[in-house]
């Protein structure tokens, strides 16, 4: 497709304070706008990682929206375990208070990006790819090496 490799394009780079919290706030918009349900209709996902790519310098493009992908992971991840501490029984789709993600800021959700026991400014790493506590909390089988 491209003629790069996926280790060469699943490479985190820096990604600019401004592009970061824009796919923050459009994670939360969304997760918000369809009580955590994933739904391709209504994101504007396409439009914050199109903006960004157009924002760094071609050769980082693959690497540059790969990396932004692991935050919007880590983000719906977080913004899900909140709702889930306060109400344990909740599954995506169902309604939620929406005061409960309050707390739940870009801030917060990177302060937790763990990297085999290292802790660096826009997250860590851990065998290769971004893991979070709640990512960690979902999977107890997880264990960072």
């Amino acid at each position: 497709m491209n003629g790069k490799s996926e280790s060469e394009m699943h490479q985190m780079i820096d990604v600019s304070e401004e592009y970061r919290q824009k796919m923050f706030d459009e994670c939360k918009r969304h997760f918000l706008q369809e009580n955590g349900v994933a739904n391709g209709d209504t994101t504007k996902r396409s439009e914050v990682f199109r903006a960004y790519q157009l924002s760094i310098k071609e050769d980082d493009r693959l690497k540059g929206t790969w990396s932004l992908q692991q935050y919007e992971k880590q983000y719906t991840a977080a913004l899900a375990s909140a709702v889930r501490a306060a109400n344990p029984n909740w599954k995506n789709g169902d309604p939620f208070d929406e005061s409960i993600l309050d707390s739940v800021t870009r801030e917060s959700v990177e302060g937790t990006l763990m990297k085999s026991g290292q802790q660096r400014e826009h997250g860590l790493r851990c065998s290769e790819r971004q893991v979070s506590w709640a990512w960690e909390q979902s999977r107890p089988d997880h264990k960072c090496a």
